[in-house]
């Protein structure tokens, strides 16, 4: 029991475990007559502090009840039970950064092609209004030269 109270980083009082009927309600080390207990869960526990789910966990009561109620080799299945479930987990955790992670250096490369092509079409219409221009003025130019011959083939015509 040190091994296990020194491993978690808990010391249970004295006092409970040590005078006799003291865990009389929990069942003795072995786990008790009712058999194994449900270790989290939404019916595990009426007391949220007590809950492994719950936000409100008080993890040193936790750790004595279980030290109360089951035996070493419970605690023991509980434990690898417990280091499984943190591994997958912390692998979920880890896929879900990774995913976002590629997500942000994709919005990223996004930005930085639409950054490059809107910097082409503001050259492209700087390049377009010049030529627009000397569009004008080379129509400008020929209406100019066009207007007298069309006066006078207005003249010819009558009208």
């Amino acid at each position: 029991m040190a091994l296990m109270e020194q491993f978690y980083g808990v010391k249970a009082p004295e006092d409970d475990l040590a005078q006799p009927g003291a865990n009389d309600d929990a069942g003795d080390l072995r786990g008790g007559d009712d058999g194994p207990k449900p270790s989290h869960g939404p019916a595990a526990f009426s007391d949220p502090s007590l809950d492994l789910d719950s936000p409100q966990l008080d993890a040193r009561a936790f750790v004595r009840q279980q030290l109360r109620q089951k035996d070493v080799a419970a605690l023991a299945a509980q434990s690898i039970r417990l280091s499984q479930e943190q591994q997958g987990l912390l692998g979920g955790v880890q896929e879900l950064v990774y995913a976002n992670y590629r997500r942000f250096l994709g919005a990223a490369s996004t930005v930085r092609d639409v950054r490059g092509a809107a910097s082409g079409i503001g050259e492209a219409t700087a390049s377009l209004g010049g030529q627009m221009e000397r569009l004008a003025a080379t129509s400008g130019q020929v209406d100019g030269a066009l207007k007298r011959r069309r006066t006078e083939v207005a003249r010819l015509l009558g009208q």
